[in-house]
């Protein structure tokens, strides 16, 4: 399946390793009550999935630097304290990451790495760095290999399998 061998993977970790949703979700919760904003709805919940907390909140609310500023720290706060270990990694990701440790941190030259996300953020990010892209549909982001096609990811893939078949690693 894959023609090209790669020396280094870079995984994003929401969405693509684990499922954050839930303490995401939590900790969005708590900072709009805190801030004493309309509760929001699932769909609007999930768009806080990807782009950072703080641009989510100027997006939904309006809200000025400052006031940006104080709302991210209520929910990197409550993140923190309270819902970071609600992550649940993905099914066989584990595994995965069992089967490529013998890959080690080299001095690799982008051409040399692939980028694994689920958002279009981690699309962009790989472009920027002028790394390889594989994007995964079981996140948060598009569910489909053709929205995923302005990112010109060299795979699309829907479960951890597909990631370790690309690979060339079996688990």
């Amino acid at each position: 399946m894959n023609k090209k061998t790669y020396r280094g993977v870079i995984f994003d970790l929401d969405g693509t390793l684990l499922d954050t949703s839930e303490g995401v979700f939590a900790s969005v919760r708590h900072t709009v009550e805190a801030l004493g904003k309309p509760a929001l709805d699932e769909a609007t919940l999930r768009t806080f999935i990807g782009p950072p907390v703080k641009l989510s909140l100027i997006r939904l609310y309006g809200l000025d630097e400052d006031a940006a500023n104080h709302a991210t720290e209520i929910f990197r706060t409550q993140y923190k304290d309270h819902d970071l270990l609600k992550a649940e990694p993905y099914a066989g990701i584990k595994d995965l990451i069992r089967a490529l440790k013998c890959l080690k941190a080299l001095e690799l030259s982008p051409s040399e790495a692939v980028l694994i996300g689920d958002t279009s953020s981690d699309g962009k990010g790989a472009k920027e760095a002028a790394v390889d892209f594989m994007a995964v549909t079981y996140g948060f982001g598009p569910d489909t290999a053709e929205a995923w096609q302005e990112y010109a990811p060299v795979y699309t893939a829907k479960d951890t399998h597909d990631i370790g078949a690309f690979l060339g690693v079996n688990f």
